[in-house]
């Protein structure tokens, strides 16, 4: 069950889906179904997104906390920038659905190289009030 709404900052037409069962982020495009979907999880109530501390791993730049790529080299996140990187979540089961498994105390997420990295954050979720993901980096919407 979502809720469609328009952007009307530089993504401007494009439609964003409110996903209304769980994660914490109340109004996100992707985050809240990645959680359930692809990183570690038991049941739709039990994996969460994870709290702010655990996107801090983001600002490393090393394989399990980036923001982007470039020529192949992992970019660090800014600080402002730290919730479009990989996605972590707490709770759920011990081994994600897909990729390599990644834990740092309560902070898990997955890692899958075969492909884009689906452990990531999706564009156009939402990072802060009026802003959204896009490209490693967290925009005016």
């Amino acid at each position: 069950m979502g809720i469609l709404a328009k952007s009307s900052g530089f993504l401007s037409g494009i439609q964003e889906v409110q996903v209304a069962t769980g994660g914490d982020w109340e109004s996100c495009c992707h985050v809240t179904t990645q959680v359930l979907v692809l990183v570690p999880h038991s049941s739709l109530t039990d994996a969460k997104v994870a709290p702010d501390e655990c996107f801090e791993i983001n600002r490393n730049g090393g394989k399990y906390g980036y923001c982007r790529k470039e020529n192949g080299t992992n970019i660090p996140c800014e600080p402002e920038n730290v919730k479009c990187g990989r996605l972590y979540c707490t709770g759920g089961r011990e081994f994600p659905t897909y990729g390599e498994k990644i834990v740092f105390g309560s902070c898990k997420a997955s890692h899958y190289e075969l492909i884009d990295d689906i452990g990531m954050v999706d564009p156009i979720t939402k990072c802060g009030e009026g802003k959204v993901c896009f490209l490693g980096k967290c925009l005016d919407a």
